[in-house]
């Protein structure tokens, strides 16, 4: 069970700034690619890219939210080498973009602020 995937769970938390392999998640995990990527999906329901992109953006929501660094250079301490696919991933899991979810949640008892999107 989730004792497998332990090591994996610690290593995507670890090292979820630079690229991620599934080939080396199976790895440490000590199974073939294939059995790695349907028993994960089996224990989390969700794949091991989508989980590694969860961490991902969990982690630039807390960074949008504690200061007031760019949003490219958060994008890039979270691992995403884009911008827009990182407001597309960032979207898709919070419905919000970057910027909106910076500008609702960040500012909490201030003015609502209009920033034209």
């Amino acid at each position: 069970g989730y004792r497998q995937f332990s090591k994996v769970i610690a290593h995507v938390e670890q090292h979820y700034r630079t690229p991620l392999e599934v080939s080396e998640l199976a790895r440490i995990a000590c199974l073939s690619e294939s059995q790695f990527r349907k028993r994960f999906v089996k224990l989390f329901r969700i794949s091991p890219s989508k989980f590694i992109n969860r961490i991902r953006v969990q982690t630039a929501a807390k960074l949008l939210l504690s200061g007031d660094a760019p949003i490219a250079e958060i994008a890039l301490q979270c691992g995403f080498c884009d911008q827009s696919y990182f407001t597309r991933q960032f979207s898709n899991f919070f419905g919000l973009t970057p910027k909106r979810y910076r500008d609702r949640l960040g500012k909490r008892g201030s003015p609502g602020w209009v920033d034209g999107e």
